[in-house]
């Protein structure tokens, strides 16, 4: 998200998530439950955007974990 800040990032990437969990996906008859794993990181002018990248993907990874402990 352009010119947004990463408190308003994790807003907007947490109300999508739910937006998108909250409607099984059907196929063939069958609800398949759909889930959605994020991460942010403000990207700063004149950074790698791989290692940019790379930030979001531990920010996601590190949200997971801490999802699946119940912290």
């Amino acid at each position: 998200l352009a010119y947004t800040d990463e408190p308003t990032a994790n807003e907007k990437a947490a109300s999508l998530s739910h937006a998108i969990g909250s409607e099984a996906v059907e196929w063939q008859g069958v609800k398949i439950p759909v889930s959605v794993s994020y991460g942010t990181y403000t990207f700063r002018g004149g950074e790698d955007p791989s290692g940019a990248l790379d930030a979001a993907d531990r920010a996601m990874y590190a949200r997971k974990r801490k999802s699946a402990t119940g912290a």
